[in-house]
């Protein structure tokens, strides 16, 4: 199945080569076993989210607030008739509001994949690691996070998360992160 791509060049679409090796790292950690709830941040038309539907995840929150993105995205949750294990949230990724609008919570997985200027920036970095720490809030004690950077970008510590270990893919890098279990 062909899913529809992103229309402009502000997109970074994942190569299918890490996408897979990410997924293997991740299905081999054991996260798609069991209900695994997922969120997608800055989805884009979905390929994570997909993805990870596509390997045993549950359900999957996606979030993007481009509208033209938001289209396309819908159209590819249609096509692969994946509407009932997924929820559309229309917004900004970096918003302060975006945490009471994640109602299927816990979550397991999260993937944050921000343009690149973002983590590249010294103070968007510093954004973006605020918003991680505040996503602790609707994950599940021992959740994983993802975070796409270019590989010259430095993954931020974020307040609630361990890490990050750095798995290296050429021209970026994903860095991985676990919430700390509650005590």
């Amino acid at each position: 199945t062909i899913l529809s791509p992103p229309p402009h060049a502000m997109a970074r679409p994942i190569t299918d080569r890490v996408k897979t090796s990410l997924f293997d790292r991740l299905t081999a950690a054991g996260l798609f076993e069991g209900d695994c709830a997922v969120l997608d941040l800055f989805t884009g038309t979905g390929s994570l989210g997909i993805e990870a539907l596509s390997r045993g995840a549950g359900h999957c929150t996606f979030v993007e607030r481009d509208k033209v993105i938001l289209k396309l995205l819908s159209q590819n949750l249609d096509l692969l008739n994946l509407r009932p294990q997924s929820t559309v949230v229309p917004a900004d990724a970096m918003g302060r509001g975006l945490i009471p609008r994640l109602w299927h919570k816990p979550y397991h997985l999260i993937f944050c994949d921000p343009p690149y200027a973002m983590t590249s920036d010294a103070g968007e970095s510093v954004k973006v690691a605020e918003q991680m720490a505040r996503l602790a809030e609707v994950a599940a004690p021992g959740a994983w996070m993802t975070l796409r950077t270019s590989e010259h970008a430095e993954g931020p510590t974020a307040a609630e998360w361990d890490g990050p270990t750095e798995w290296n893919y050429g021209s970026m890098t994903i860095w991985v992160y676990r919430r700390q279990a509650d005590e």
